[in-house]
């Protein structure tokens, strides 16, 4: 039983528990979270969340700025434990103190797409209307069952979704799925399995949609924007920010029920969601993925951990695509935690299996596939050497960057061996950044950020930009600071 509402605690007062809105609450004008359930995570500061609500199927309110101070973003408290809503939510509020999220102001668009103005945004943005939220069990059951039979149906949106919503999924198939795995193919479940999940589960298709916006406009000067755009402006003239359709996943993710109990569809739902602003946040830039990280690993730990995922197709894609995250993120929170996950032999092989899985469909690809394998590894080992180098002296000092200079040239060599646009490519960006935060020399660093560059060409994904702006205080460092000391600094995921 917890101790009342999120308001009462914050304050420490006894909350009288009247619900949905306590009585101490209303009489100071606050808005009550409600009660729900408490959880404990596994590291770190957990996150409380404190939303202006709203009914579901409801308008939502007028912003002038597509980024007030009070919309509801993430934050996080000092205590150990929190009162949540329920499900796994619970990571969002909104206080005084407003992070940096998903949520991109104007000027954010315009600074990314060099847009002629804020206006002209507004204009294109100005009043797309609500997706609605929620799950149709039946039409979920069925899909889920035959995830079950065939492993996916096809990707391609009925006749029964509208158009728009056909035209996002395309968008989302074309220009997002390829992103996220190392060889695209009709096997790539981000395009299989997510999207067709996505006809039967509003929610899943609330988060795909608005991801495939945020991205749409940030690419304002792409071929593909303006082909959607233009396909987008025949069906209808009313196009919303899509800072809104984000509130409206997360207010859909509230009204779930709690993980813990029986419905598999929920626990499907509510795990492919918040992957799916995982991307969101990578397309951005947003520094919501640590707490998406977050969310993540205590969705699964209420599942009962992942040996107890639902026995359904999809539960293989939440583990890959957690066994990913989990190492990708755990060196931007702390050298403790990067060490402990890399150096971790079971982990990293679990990462090798999650980027290869598929391999054995195109034995092809397979020299390609092992020059990735080795590149990631090489990655890794550049990690672990520069954490084991906590020495003051000058001597171990200087072999220590000798060391690393031989091993990041060595990565430099290997990528060059990589025949550029092969399949695979794609999945190095993780790799990459963290060989050119190992990068000493001029030359490799001018070499990693073109990298980059080219990565972000390609797929139009903001926290490249974002990772390089770090890179540069990075290579700024004093010559007795470790770049993987700094690494923890760098609020947006790189992969």
């Amino acid at each position: 039983m917890n101790s009342g509402c999120y308001p009462c605690s914050r304050r420490r007062i006894h909350c009288d528990r009247t619900e949905p809105t306590c009585q101490k609450c209303a009489a100071r004008g606050l808005q009550c979270t409600g009660l729900g359930l408490k959880l404990r995570f596994p590291y770190g500061a957990p996150i409380s969340i404190s939303t202006t609500s709203e009914a579901p199927g409801t308008g939502h309110r007028s912003r002038s700025n597509a980024f007030p101070a009070q919309d509801p973003v993430f934050t996080s408290q000092s205590s150990s434990d929190q009162t949540f809503p329920p499900v796994i939510l619970n990571d969002f509020g909104s206080t005084e103190d407003v992070p940096p999220s998903i949520f991109l102001s104007n000027e954010d668009i315009s600074r990314f797409t060099n847009s002629s103005s804020r206006q002209d945004i507004h204009e294109n943005l100005s009043s797309y209307s609500a997706v609605e939220t929620g799950v149709e069990p039946g039409k979920h059951e069925t899909a889920l069952a035959r995830f079950n039979q065939i492993g996916g149906m096809p990707h391609i949106p009925t006749e029964n979704t509208p158009l728009w919503k056909r035209m996002m999924c395309k968008y989302f198939s074309d220009n997002i799925a390829p992103e996220m795995t190392a060889i695209d193919g009709s096997h790539n479940e981000w395009r299989h399995l997510v999207l067709s999940l996505a006809q039967a589960d509003n929610l899943v298709m609330d988060a795909v949609v608005t991801v495939a916006f945020y991205h749409l406009e940030l690419n304002r000067f792409t071929q593909a924007h303006r082909r959607t755009k233009c396909e987008l402006s025949t069906t209808r003239n009313d196009l919303r920010d899509p800072n809104e359709m984000y509130n409206r996943v997360i207010l859909g993710l509230r009204s779930q029920p709690e993980l813990n109990s029986g419905d598999v569809n929920i626990k499907i739902s509510v795990s492919i969601t918040i992957l799916i602003l995982f991307v969101g946040a990578m397309v951005t830039g947003g520094s919501d993925f640590l707490l998406l990280s977050r969310m993540l690993e205590s969705a699964i730990e209420a599942m009962g951990g992942e040996d107890n995922l639902p026995r359904v197709y999809a539960s293989d894609f939440i583990r890959k695509q957690n066994h990913k995250i989990r190492i990708y993120a755990a060196p931007l929170l702390n050298e403790n935690r990067g060490i402990q996950f890399i150096s971790s032999q079971s982990h990293k092989e679990q990462l090798f299996n999650s980027l290869t899985h598929r391999l054995s469909d195109y034995p092809e690809h397979s020299p390609t596939m092992m020059l990735v394998r080795d590149l990631v590894q090489q990655a890794l080992d550049l990690y672990i050497e520069q954490v084991d180098c906590r020495t003051d002296d000058q001597t171990s000092g200087v072999l220590g960057h000798m060391t690393s200079m031989i091993r990041v040239q060595h990565f430099k060599e290997t990528l060059e061996a990589f025949p550029q646009g092969a399949p695979g490519e794609r999945v190095l960006v993780w790799a990459c950044f963290i060989a050119a935060s190992a990068s000493i020399l001029d030359e490799h660093k001018e070499f990693f950020e073109q990298i980059l560059l080219r990565h972000q060409s390609r797929n139009g994904f903001i926290n490249i930009l974002e990772g390089l702006e770090y890179l540069r205080r990075i290579w700024s460092r004093t010559s007795q600071e470790r770049w993987t000391s700094l690494l923890a600094q760098v609020n947006v995921l790189v992969m």
